[in-house]
Formats: C-alpha cells, structure tokens, sequence
C-alpha cells in the first residue's frame, strides 16, 4: 500500500496538474503581423526582414495568466493589438514580423501538492516577441510612380 501512496505521489508531483488556457488575439491591429520573416505586399507580393524591410525595434509583450479547476474556467483572450499598435506607431514601422510566443509555467504551479487542487490557481507566463519593421528606404522609393505599401489586415 505504501508503494501505491508513493508512487501516485511521485506521479502527481511530476505531472503538474496546474495551468492555465488561454487565446491569444490581435483583431484590432492597425498593422500587418507575421509569425514568418516576411510582410505582404498590397499587390500580393511578399517582402522580407533584412531584404526589403529593415528592423526598427523589437516588440516584446509579457502577461502571467491564471486558470482556475485545473483550467476548466474559460478565460478572456490576450489582445495584444493596443501593445502592437502602440509600439509601431512609436518606432515608426509598418509591422510585425518573426512573431514568436513563450509560455512558461510559474514556479506555483510545482508546489505540490497544491497544483492538485481545484481552488489553486495555475498559473503560466505568456511573452510575445516580435520584431518591428519599415521597408528600406531604396525599396520604397524604387518606382516613386507605384512606391510599394505594407498590405493591412488580419495576422499572417
């Protein structure tokens, strides 16, 4: 009996029960976003990081969210639009490139045997990185008649 208390221990201990679940969403930016390196252009054309577009800063967005009865409770989505607008209005880009998403569990949730409780809130800490950028100068001024603009719309 022993050997089955200690091992549903261990096993609890290791398998982490708490978390939490989330959506991520940018419905509202005013600037294209790519998980890939590069941006499309209003003719359907893609230009690239380091090609055609030049970095201007790096975006970085952090957030912890809680779950609650081992994430059972729906929370509200991330929206990270005002944070992407807001920074590439401020470095005077054009968008968001090399998106990239983190989630790392906090240190709570292998506090055993807490995390095996409905009542204890799991916990994760969500960073969304991302590189801003502009098109390079020669390429936007190439064919001044039909200089290119960054298309806009939904995340690519």
């Amino acid at each position: 009996m022993r050997r089955l208390v200690f091992g549903m221990t261990v096993f609890a201990a290791l398998a982490g029960c708490a978390g939490a679940r989330y959506d991520i969403a940018a419905d509202h930016a005013k600037y294209p976003i790519s998980f890939s390196p590069a941006l499309p252009l209003a003719d359907g054309t893609n230009v690239y990081l380091n090609h055609q577009l030049e970095p201007v800063g790096a975006f970085e967005f952090e957030r912890t969210q809680l779950g609650w009865v081992w994430s059972l409770v729906p929370s509200k989505p991330v929206e990270i639009s005002d944070q992407i607008n807001a920074e590439v209005a401020a470095k005077h880009g054009e968008g968001v490139v090399a998106l990239s998403l983190t989630n790392k569990s906090c240190v709570s949730n292998y506090l055993f045997p807490f995390p095996i409780l409905p009542f204890w809130p799991g916990c994760q800490v969500l960073t969304v990185r991302g590189t801003v950028v502009r098109l390079k100068v020669a390429a936007a001024t190439a064919t001044p008649a039909q200089a290119p603009t960054v298309a806009t719309g939904a995340v690519q």
